[in-house]
């Protein structure tokens, strides 16, 4: 839809032709979309050294060139705002060749006077210039009156205006960020209230490996997919990542996984680890969500999504308001068929993880319906982690009011 204040159209002179061989594909029929590839065929029109086999299968195809060079034609000089610039060779238009200029002649009727191009009883002022070895001089284009007014119909009506927020067709979870939620004055207000605690499951790693940032988090991620408490995979480290590992940090990187699962093993209790998993889905603005979870820690009671990171934040409880978009996307597609108990992230130079409890919706309201009938005090034992709820009355209440639209609170 672009167009230009002065368009040149040059190489008319050149011809358009069915090719062999040719593949195409084909659709017999349009009504059941759902089945398009049943009805989808292939079409090969093979090439043959004798000219009159080859004519038999060009001929087809060359109504099909034709169409495509009309259109080609049409939106080329559609460009054209102000001046269009068609370059023709003379010689040309006495032969019935098939040629992009002898086609727009066809189509359009146009023909040329010495100062005008006729299009029917239309005249419009040009300025024709012929070509030679010299250098041609250029004599200035005619004066015309401007319409009064302009055509009320094709790319000149548009107004111009900000494009609207569009919904993009797919997103991985880690292009979301606080930001991406701000755009059109939708920021979760939960997410200033969200109840970060961070804990320690180690010393921080101390690891020079002398790459780029990026580079170093791919490669700790990697150590901590293959790492595991129960057996010593260290020999394989440097094949997994690419890194010529000394042997010291080998037995660093260990002892860190080693401490992480024993922390998670006394936090969540009997679990089993699901490393590096793909997840897809739709989500409510109809964008396809496509992401990798880099930790997924499944219990008995429901799961808990893990998130590797690898600077080290002054501040993990307010670094984790930036991360928590992207925790919400993953939680998102999860539930769809699982039940997600909270979602974290493991800064793995702080040997620290930062997590939050999840509370749906329905747990809300049956807190409400206890704190209403026997106090809030009266239960604040019955939940695993909630000790926190009976000095956060005024919280609560601020989730409440804040996430009652929405399909859960945390």
């Amino acid at each position: 839809g672009k167009e230009w204040p002065i368009v040149a159209l040059c190489g008319t002179f050149k011809e358009y032709s069915a090719k062999l061989p040719s593949l195409d594909i084909q659709y017999q029929d349009f009504t059941q979309l759902d089945n398009i590839l049943e009805q989808a065929v292939i079409e090969f029109s093979p090439d043959f050294t004798a000219k009159e086999s080859s004519e038999c299968f060009k001929k087809p195809l060359q109504i099909e060139a034709k169409k495509n060079a009309r259109r080609l034609l049409y939106v080329a000089m559609t460009r054209a705002k102000e001046q269009l610039i068609l370059e023709r060779a003379g010689y040309q238009e006495e032969k019935a060749k098939l040629s992009y200029w002898n086609l727009l002649l066809e189509s359009t009727g146009i023909n040329f006077a010495n100062t005008t191009l006729n299009i029917g009883d239309k005249k419009f002022s040009i300025a024709q210039v012929t070509i030679a070895k010299e250098e041609a001089e250029v004599a200035p284009l005619a004066a015309q009156d401007p319409p009064e007014t302009l055509s009320n119909i094709g790319i000149r009506a548009i107004n111009r205006q900000p494009l609207p927020e569009l919904t993009p067709e797919s997103l991985t979870p880690s292009q979301l960020s606080p930001k991406t939620k701000d755009k059109k004055n939708k920021k979760d207000k939960r997410v200033d209230q969200l109840k970060v605690k961070t804990y320690k499951y180690g010393s921080p790693l101390e690891l020079e490996l002398g790459k780029e940032p990026s580079e170093t988090g791919t490669i700790l991620h990697r150590c901590f997919e293959v790492l595991t408490p129960g057996e010593d995979r260290t020999q394989k480290l440097d094949d997994a990542t690419g890194y010529a590992f000394s042997k010291n940090q080998k037995l660093i990187l260990q002892n860190a996984v080693v401490s992480f699962e024993n922390w998670c093993q006394q936090t969540f209790g009997d679990f089993t680890l699901h490393k590096e998993l793909p997840i897809t889905y739709q989500d409510d603005n109809g964008s396809i969500i496509s992401g990798i979870i880099d930790l997924l820690i499944e219990t008995k009671d429901g799961y808990w999504i893990i998130d590797h990171k690898t600077h080290k934040p002054d501040n993990p409880e307010k670094e984790f308001i930036n991360y928590w978009p992207q925790l919400q996307a993953y939680q998102q597609g999860l539930e769809q068929n699982h039940k997600v108990l909270g979602v974290g992230i493991n800064w793995l130079l702080n040997s620290a993880v930062s997590i939050i409890i999840r509370v749906s919706l329905n747990d809300l309201q049956i807190i409400e319906q206890h704190e209403e009938r026997q106090g809030l005090a009266s239960i604040a034992g019955k939940w695993e982690g909630f000790e926190e709820v009976a000095e956060s009355l005024d919280d609560l209440q601020q989730l409440r009011l804040n996430g009652g639209s929405g399909r859960d609170v945390s």
